[in-house]
């Protein structure tokens, strides 16, 4: 495991990396799809540079490449937006692997079919999630998800972000739970020593089954709306090592050797978790 280099305010796309090579779903995902997309291949090839091969130099070069495919909407040196990266690599993915569905006999999954105009994806059906909501006339709709949104409230003292993301589940009916969880944190004004990080939750599906979902990373920003600097704090697991790391830009250390006073002007942004 190595950082990447900062390109030109490119920091927004690194934490995002790092964060989604430890999602081990996401890992799983890009390799299937790889001969499909254009896309997946390229990041692909940044994951063997980054996790497999430790190769500097090498990773730049793979960075550069899947940077050149989003340049039409990212880059060109501007500060970004991790949160609408990912969902640009997202529907990115969807485009190029996406083929025409079926009508089946489950009303939610021909409900979502019909919102997706029609199409199905292995990407989609790792990521969307759909939630479930009664409108005034007693009808039942349905709604699909890439990302679930979070708001905290300015009052709480300290906070269990982890805990919060388990309330998301009680207060929406959530029908389709997806394997790759994204959570958008809105209006979080707090320093990084006012919460707390669990690595793990569990929850019941509408089955009644047990689901954990374990937090890959968290990608952190410090500065206004206007600018800034992105990190990211990854759950790195190669099977041989694993442990809390920050990975900031080139730089990758465990999170027990930084000093906290320096996130005290940081807002977590976005939070990937993987279902087990």
């Amino acid at each position: 495991m190595i950082g990447l280099r900062n390109l030109g305010n490119t920091c927004w796309f690194n934490s995002l990396i790092q964060c989604l090579f430890c999602s081990k779903n996401f890992i799983r995902l890009i390799f299937t799809i790889k001969t499909k997309s254009t896309l997946a291949e390229s990041i692909c090839l940044l994951y063997i540079r980054m996790y497999e091969e430790n190769d500097i130099n090498g990773s730049i070069h793979a960075a550069i490449n899947v940077l050149n495919l989003m340049k039409h909407r990212f880059g060109n040196g501007y500060p970004e937006d991790s949160h609408e990266a990912i969902l640009w690599i997202v529907e990115a993915l969807h485009e190029e692997v996406k083929v025409k569905g079926q009508i089946t006999n489950d009303e939610i999954d021909n409900e979502l079919l019909k919102m997706n105009m029609g199409y199905r994806s292995l990407v989609y059906n790792q990521i969307q999630g759909a939630i479930h909501y009664e409108t005034k006339d007693k009808k039942d709709r349905y709604e699909p998800f890439i990302t679930l949104f979070l708001e905290i409230e300015e009052n709480k003292q300290v906070i269990n972000i982890t805990d919060e993301v388990f309330s998301l589940f009680d207060k929406q009916e959530i029908i389709k739970i997806p394997n790759i969880l994204l959570v958008c944190l809105e209006r979080f004004n707090r320093s990084m020593n006012s919460f707390k990080l669990t690595s793990k939750f569990m929850l019941k599906d509408s089955s009644g089954n047990v689901i954990t979902y374990k937090l890959s990373g968290i990608v952190i920003h410090s500065g206004s709306q206007y600018g800034g600097h992105y990190i990211s704090m990854i759950n790195f697991d190669d099977g041989n090592k694993e442990g809390w790391y920050i990975a900031d830009d080139d730089v990758v250390v465990p999170i027990n050797s930084v000093n906290p006073n320096s996130f005290r002007s940081s807002i977590p942004r976005l939070m990937i978790f993987d279902k087990q």
